[in-house]
């Protein structure tokens, strides 16, 4: 079955990546509002729960924008949300990097996968979102939407593989040698980012950090959390 938002393959400007995701974002938005106005006409208490459950977010054809696969008919509500919470937060990266601050006006996407868990293998790095630019410019961004302070399921360790930070093992088998000039960041919300305040120094190699993280922030809320050598590299 095909991923809801597909995935888009550069080089294309950032702009342009942004516009495809927005149109992608509010498809969907604007269906799954209607869906939540079902759940809420749901309100037989005894079996809420199994009904709202079952509520399918209808994708119609008409108004159907060219990132959405054309053969998925309807998705499930809670996904919908879910997906659309992290292109919200890809779409405030994006905007971000066109900034003075971000200063990666000048790079286009490469590749960017804006609900789908980036592709990992054959010894290649991929991401979420990977800008490249003049001069051997490359920006890898592994974005998400966790809605608190926990991370139960490692998502702070996955991601720092992902951006090739860690690798796989425990102590000091964990950490990966010579660091890359690639920028590297980790998008996430403003509750995830005080998660990430408070550990900053959860990667330690003896009594000095493997990485560090500086924060920066968005018009729309997004923390981009770049992360950087600690002192001992």
């Amino acid at each position: 079955m095909p991923h809801l938002v597909a995935s888009l393959v550069g080089p294309i400007t950032l702009a342009a990546c942004a516009d495809q995701i927005r149109a992608a974002h509010d498809y969907l938005a604007r269906q799954g509002a209607q869906a939540i106005d079902r759940a809420w006409v749901s309100r037989d208490v005894t079996g809420w729960g199994a009904a709202v459950k079952r509520i399918r977010v209808e994708l119609p054809l008409d108004g159907r924008p060219e990132l959405i696969a054309p053969d998925i008919t309807s998705h499930s509500l809670i996904e919908v949300i879910n997906q659309c919470a992290t292109m919200e937060r890809l779409l405030d990266a994006l905007a971000w990097a066109q900034t003075p601050e971000g200063g990666l006006a000048d790079t286009q996407v490469k590749i960017c996968h804006p609900t789908t868990s980036s592709a990992k293998g054959d010894g290649a790095m991929d991401n979420d979102l990977v800008l490249e630019g003049p001069g051997g410019v490359v920006a890898r961004f592994e974005v998400s939407d966790v809605a608190s302070e926990e991370d139960g399921n490692q998502k702070e360790r996955r991601d720092l593989v992902s951006l090739g930070v860690l690798q796989a093992g425990r102590g000091v088998d964990q950490f990966v040698g010579a660091w890359s000039s690639e920028r590297r960041f980790l998008v996430v919300s403003p509750e995830f980012a005080r998660r990430l305040a408070r550990f900053t120094r959860a990667w330690l190699k003896g009594s000095s950090p493997h990485c560090c993280y500086q924060q920066h922030a968005t018009a729309g809320g997004t923390c981009l959390i770049e992360v950087l050598p600690g002192t001992s590299e």
